[in-house]
């Protein structure tokens, strides 16, 4: 239970998230404006100069209410001291009480970028959070991707695992993870490592910018041919923003979260087949089965390779369905027991993305009729 005085602490914080207006970041903001102790501090944005006026955009969803909390600050997380200037870069330092850092990897074109991102972003993060004087945690927001092609039981604090990596954000969110723990000795710090994030359990919303939503999107139009390399009996690795968010939030302001790393996992995953044959049939497809390899001619093959692989997320997201690997969560139910909060089986929700995207696809369709 948190007492009432460090309600009202938190309540007026001053709060810094990197990686605005992504789905996941829009959806961290509303959790933390929605909490029961009613926030009225203040929630800074750092936002790339190139997606200054969809941030606003964004923003403007929010009641003039809320608005009056919310500050969008021009800067990038790759850059020294944030992008940001003297003036912005030391009135911060002072203020920043929490920073939620979360790297953002949309379908970067290339190696580069995401090495940019996850490693000059992590570290300039850390440096920025050196200079705060007033810094009560970074929650550094990681992915169970870390693991690469590690096998078996994975813990919170394992990171090298001897697990080779089978993509570039695989290895670039470990080397960054790296460098994070490295920083406990000297900064308040909880690492959050959640699933592959798959849109929300209560009203639908999709990324469609993420692994999980670009594979429902696939297998709603493409029911019939399932994605190659698929491990019918590997774990469906994913799990809902909002149950993230809320689990982040928490955990971020919790005095005992420090030093610690946290697994947000759907405790009782189904099987990679069982979420394709579940996804098809809300679609309208009822008989519809993940078809093995051997059912396709060479030429079919190179078609379903290049219908599944158009995207590097989408890839990356399939990758985690070779391998046979389940996340202990011991630490993340052990902080968050008592507080009500739990992961929604994907078998309870899925039949609102499923629609949700459908929905977007009509729309879709009629705006280009």
């Amino acid at each position: 239970m948190i007492s009432h005085t460090k309600q009202n602490e938190r309540s007026k914080e001053t709060v810094l998230i990197t990686g605005f207006p992504s789905f996941n970041t829009y959806r961290l903001c509303q959790e933390i404006l929605s909490s029961p102790y009613e926030f009225q501090g203040r929630i800074y944005f750092l936002v790339h100069p190139k997606k200054l006026e969809e941030a606003q955009k964004i923003i403007n969803r929010f009641s003039s209410e809320k608005q009056s909390y919310l500050y969008l600050l021009e800067g990038d997380t790759t850059a020294i001291d944030l992008g940001l200037s003297a003036a912005e870069f030391e009135t911060l330092t002072r203020e920043i009480n929490r920073i939620h850092h979360w790297s953002e990897i949309q379908d970067p074109p290339h190696q580069a970028s995401i090495e940019r991102i996850c490693i000059e972003g992590t570290h300039e993060i850390l440096e920025f959070a050196r200079a705060c004087t007033r810094l009560r945690c970074l929650i550094y927001h990681s992915s169970t991707a870390v693991s690469g092609d590690k096998e078996g039981i994975v813990f919170e604090t394992d990171l090298k695992m001897g697990q080779r990596f089978q993509n570039i954000m695989q290895q670039m969110h470990a080397r960054a993870e790296k460098k994070v723990r490295q920083a406990m000795s000297y900064l308040p710090i909880a690492v959050i490592r959640p699933n592959w994030i798959v849109g929300d359990s209560i009203h639908g919303e999709v990324d469609m910018q993420s692994g999980p939503g670009l594979f429902i999107q696939q297998v709603i139009s493409h029911p019939f041919i399932s994605p190659p390399y698929f491990q019918k009996d590997a774990l469906f690795p994913v799990v809902p923003i909002d149950y993230v968010t809320r689990a982040a939030n928490q955990i971020g302001c919790h005095d005992q979260a420090y030093g610690h790393t946290f697994h947000l996992i759907d405790p009782q995953p189904l099987r990679a087949e069982q979420a394709f044959q579940l996804i098809a049939e809300l679609a309208g497809y009822p008989s519809t089965k993940a078809t093995g390899e051997s059912h396709f001619s060479p030429v079919r093959i190179l078609q379903r390779e290049s219908l599944w692989e158009r995207t590097p997320l989408l890839r990356f997201f399939l990758d985690s369905m070779t391998i046979h690997v389940r996340y202990d969560s011991t630490e993340a139910d052990q902080l968050l027991a008592g507080s009500g909060l739990h992961c929604a089986p994907f078998e309870s929700y899925v039949s609102r993305l499923v629609h949700s995207i459908q929905h977007k696809n009509r729309e879709s369709q009629e705006g280009n009729a």
